[in-house]
């Protein structure tokens, strides 16, 4: 039997079919394309208005866009506002139309509303703007969610969207907190650009502009509209006078300062930064003379961003002092674990020394010892009829002394010739290794310089090579006229040395060193001179190095290096030693390029530690693209942020690990596969970037 309820069901269903045949729409697509005959049905664009604020000439809506869904801000003048002011507002709508930056409000339209009114919509930010956080920051509120790290920031984006809009040649000329928005997830952006200006200029492409559009360049502003007090540039209290970025470096000086200090722009002069470093920006930027202000943004944001990453501004020119805090604030545990092994070393010192003292002691109280045994021997004697047994004991008493003050004295004597093997064992270690080391300071040599003069105050006879050794050290340093005095007492296997003293020591100078070019061919003859000199290579680059000031001449010093490196098994050709000074930037290539050690370093069992003869270049990047290069310990020592290592014969990441300055790594496509991408550690962005 049929089911009632399921034959009720049916008897709706064709119910429904039916009355739906029977209403079939006029336009049979509008089922089909509703969106479209939806958006055609739109008479209004802009509704749903709730004013956001308003102020000057303008005011803001939140509006919804209908045909996109979507919320946006829309600016029209004020109902006051006669029409010969419109094209003042228009402007800043044309001046934020050429503006495409992350950090800068995106214009979406602009047009004649019902009422006869321009209008434009813009992006609508949910968030505050940035007075609204430094009232609260003032406030002691929102301490921990803006801290001072946060807040530069949202300067240095400040930055970057300044510098663009000035690659632009366009003036924002009210630059101040009130026109700055920070979004819900802490986006950043510059808006009301309404007193902005597009720069004057002399070329031919700013001439060109100021024919097609002569209006943005703000002559059309009545004279009260100059800028905001506290942020304006003194310049800008002359409306009709010529202005140029460094009104807004101004403005970006004052915003800097309210931000690390959050105190008013007022309070400048009373109450400087704590910090020196911010305080010399500030002041740089901030300076009464337009020309003596930063040339450009990008300038002051490289000194702020120093200033972030732990070393001092270039404007603030700080001492030796302050730069020694801030290496130690930027490499707090190397330096901890230096003074740490320093102590240890001194107190091992210490403790040998005691050690030795005691000893000395010791055999000197046997000595007085033996000598009262003889003196009690001697009175026994004259005694010997009365007193034959006390003699008799005292005598044998006597001499058990004397055989201890024996053995204690070839003991005393052992451990004099042990530190003084010692003292030559410990100069060769700082001959031979210690200076090596990429921690080395000009003082090594001279410690061990010292320690020598030490043993050869004994004056050990002319064949002992203390001698050549002392002569070998003062070679290193370029002492060339007080090393020969000493190979002329020995010179052992160091007759080649010897010969080329005479060419080269009136070349020096008065501080004993070598021009540039006369090094560079004192190296290549030890290189190829008749004996392997590669260590002795290391060592005069390295003391040449810590002693010379000058980046170019290092420079020339290290490519002479390399090129010697490389010239065992093939020759380095069609070489490319591109280095720059003002970004810390190296670009190496040619063929055969493979080395980038001292010539002749083992790849196992080396007794030296070998580092990257670029350490002394100060680089911050690198790019060996297109070498021979293998491994990636031939760049110990170097504190790289960039690297490039595509289409090298580098196998192995592992080592990027021992890396920790590193940030950017650049591969090329396939290069490497997943398991050994996985070697790279998470602060290093891997880049994949083909081949030029």
């Amino acid at each position: 039997m049929e089911d009632p309820s399921l034959s009720s069901a049916y008897s709706r269903l064709y119910e429904e079919a039916e009355a739906s045949e029977n209403n079939t729409s006029k336009n049979p697509t509008e089922e089909v394309c509703p969106l479209y005959h939806t958006l055609k049905r739109i008479d209004i664009r802009y509704g749903d208005e709730t004013l956001i604020s308003a102020g000057g000439m303008k005011e803001v809506f939140k509006v919804c866009d209908a045909p996109t869904e979507r919320y946006v801000a829309l600016a029209r003048p004020k109902a006051d506002i006669p029409i010969e002011r419109y094209d003042g507002f228009l402007r800043e709508a044309h001046i934020t139309a050429r503006l495409e930056h992350p950090n800068i409000i995106k214009l979406f339209d602009m047009g004649i509303d019902q009422q006869e009114r321009p209008f434009f919509t813009m992006e609508f930010k949910r968030g505050h703007s940035l007075r609204d956080i430094l009232k609260d920051l003032k406030a002691k509120k929102n301490l921990e969610e803006y801290p001072s790290e946060l807040r530069f920031s949202i300067f240095l984006r400040v930055c970057e969207a300044m510098g663009y809009a000035h690659s632009k040649h366009v003036l924002h000329l009210d630059l101040k907190p009130e026109n700055i928005q920070v979004g819900t997830f802490g986006e950043v952006q510059i808006c009301d650009w309404g007193l902005g200006e597009i720069e004057r200029g002399d070329s031919e492409a700013h001439m060109t502009e100021a024919l097609l559009d002569p209006d943005l360049y703000g002559d059309q502003l009545p004279p009260p509209a100059h800028g905001t007090p506290g942020y304006m540039s003194p310049e800008q209290l002359n409306p009709r006078a010529v202005k140029s970025a460094q009104a807004d470096i101004f403005a970006l000086g004052c915003l800097l300062y309210e931000l690390t200090t959050l105190q008013d722009t007022e309070c400048r002069e009373d109450s400087p930064p704590d910090s020196p470093a911010i305080a010399a920006i500030v002041k740089k930027a901030c300076a009464e003379n337009p020309k003596h202000r930063y040339k450009n943004v990008e300038a002051m944001r490289k000194d702020v961003l120093r200033h972030v990453l732990g070393f001092s501004p270039d404007v603030e020119q700080a001492g030796f002092i302050r730069e020694c805090r801030l290496f130690y604030r930027r490499n707090r545990q190397p330096c901890l674990i230096t003074l740490g092994f320093t102590a240890l070393l001194i107190g091992a010192g210490s403790w040998f020394n005691a050690e030795l003292s005691h000893s000395f002691r010791t055999t000197a109280e046997a000595l007085d010892n033996t000598k009262l045994a003889l003196i009690e021997a001697e009175d026994a004697k004259t005694h010997a009829t009365v007193q034959q047994s006390i003699a008799e004991a005292a005598r044998d008493r006597a001499e058990l002394l004397l055989k201890k003050y024996t053995q204690e004295k070839e003991i005393s004597s052992a451990l004099l010739k042990s530190q003084s093997q010692n003292t030559v064992s410990g100069s060769l270690l700082l001959l031979d290794f210690l200076i090596m080391d990429e921690s080395i300071t000009m003082s090594t040599i001279d410690n061990a310089l010292e320690q020598i003069d030490f043993a050869l105050a004994n004056n050990p006879p002319a064949k002992d090579r203390l001698w050549t050794l002392k002569a070998y050290a003062l070679f290193i340093t370029q002492q060339f006229g007080e090393s020969l005095r000493y190979y002329s007492i020995r010179e052992g296997t160091q007759g080649d040395l010897k010969a080329l003293i005479a060419e080269y020591a009136p070349l020096t100078d008065d501080n004993s060193q070598l021009p540039v070019d006369d090094f560079i061919r004192l190296i290549k003859a030890l290189h190829y001179g008749p004996k392997d000199r590669a260590p002795l290579t290391e060592k005069m680059v390295i003391y040449d190095c810590l002693r010379r000031t000058s980046l170019k001449e290092k420079a020339k010093i290290i490519h002479a290096v390399l090129e010697c490196s490389n010239d065992y098994n093939s020759h380095w050709e069609n070489q490319i030693f591109d280095y720059s000074e003002a970004t810390g930037h190296l670009k190496l290539g040619g063929t055969n390029l493979a080395i980038l050690t001292r010539p002749k370093v083992p790849e196992e069992g080396s007794p030296y530690r070998s580092h990257s003869m670029l350490r002394f270049l100060d680089l911050r990047s690198l790019d060996i693209s297109n070498t021979q290069v293998r491994a990636l310990k031939q760049l110990d020592g170097l504190d790289l942020h960039y690297l490039d290592i595509r289409n090298t014969e580098i196998h192995w990441l592992t080592r990027l690990h021992q890396m920790p300055s590193l940030r950017e790594l650049i591969v090329a496509p396939g290069q490497f596969n997943e398991n050994q991408l996985s070697k790279v550690p998470n602060f290093v962005k891997v880049i994949t970037k083909p081949l030029d």
